[in-house]
């Protein structure tokens, strides 16, 4: 946090118009046991549960969009998560405290340096997958629409996949 704190200030200092903070799709999915270390489908919830499990022709996204996760409810799923949440409401504190224009949070889900959709050892991290493509795209528009807007943003960052489970619209480029 003392290192987030300093970027923070550095930012302030510089004039930075929007601040893009990097937070995880880790500060929501306390529930979503398929994307533990453990990866236990079983303990998922439905309809999260037939989503993400392949041999199901199920699609919340289309099935039970109302139930897509939010991201700005708060469910971390692990330390890592609770201190995501943290770096959210510091950049929406120095929204308010005007220390800075805009602030976004994306939660970021699983980008990886192949820009593969699947890894090793992860059977649902297809449904979380963020392709370069989709990151480049979502910062260059944060960038371009979030000097003309002012506020505190928290967006999830992942592509549109098969079983995803995350809300993706936002006010800068829609659903992507």
């Amino acid at each position: 946090m003392e290192m987030f704190e300093n970027v923070l200030e550095a930012s302030k200092e510089a004039g930075v118009d929007v601040f893009i903070n990097g937070s995880s799709i880790h500060a929501g999915t306390g529930d979503i046991a398929a994307y533990t270390k453990d990866s236990s489908l079983k303990e998922t919830p439905q309809p999260y549960r037939k989503s993400i499990d392949p041999e199901e022709d199920f699609d919340l996204r289309k099935q039970k969009p109302s139930k897509l996760l939010d991201p700005r409810a708060e469910n971390p799923d692990s330390p890592y998560g609770e201190s995501k949440i943290q770096t959210e409401h510091r950049t929406r504190q120095a929204v308010q405290e005007n220390k800075i224009k805009t602030g976004v949070s994306i939660r970021i889900g699983g980008v990886n340096p192949a820009d593969q959709e699947t890894q090793e050892g992860e059977p649902y991290y297809s449904t979380l997958y963020l392709s370069h493509k989709d990151l480049g795209r979502t910062v260059e528009h944060i960038i371009e629409e979030g000097r003309d807007m002012n506020g505190y943003y928290q967006i999830y960052g992942v592509s549109d996949n098969r079983g995803r489970i995350f809300d993706i619209e936002n006010p800068f480029i829609g659903e992507h």
